[in-house]
């Protein structure tokens, strides 16, 4: 079984019911005086398409999601460059920090001392 087998099962899928639905409301429209019962019957192959299509568009869904998920956690040389870059902007910004934060020291000291020398 290959990757693609349950996309292409599910797309014929969708394309199948769609396929059922537009023959249903064609055979509808040819058929004017038609019973309750056929009425009924038309009613529920409908729902039924639609079932089987949103069946479809869900696990289509689903098959992306997991596509993606594997894809993501497979991309460790992408996912290793974005954790080094945010590293690295981090780091920067923790030294500007540090830096500041060493100044504003250094002129609170220089103000004390001004403060003492005063009095």
């Amino acid at each position: 079984m290959t990757e693609m087998d349950p996309i292409n099962k599910e797309l014929n899928s969708i394309l199948s019911n769609f396929s059922h639905a537009i023959q249903t409301v064609a055979m509808s429209k040819n058929n004017i005086t038609k019973s309750k019962l056929d009425l009924n019957h038309d009613h529920l192959l409908l729902n039924r398409a639609n079932a089987n299509i949103l069946r479809s568009v869900e696990s289509l869904l689903a098959i992306t999601f997991n596509l993606k998920h594997s894809l993501l956690l497979n991309d460790t040389v992408n996912i290793n460059h974005q954790l080094l870059a945010r590293k690295s902007a981090l780091v920067k910004q923790s030294n500007i920090t540090r830096q500041t934060l060493i100044d504003c020291s250094t002129e609170l000291l220089e103000i004390q001392n001004d403060i003492m020398d005063c009095l």
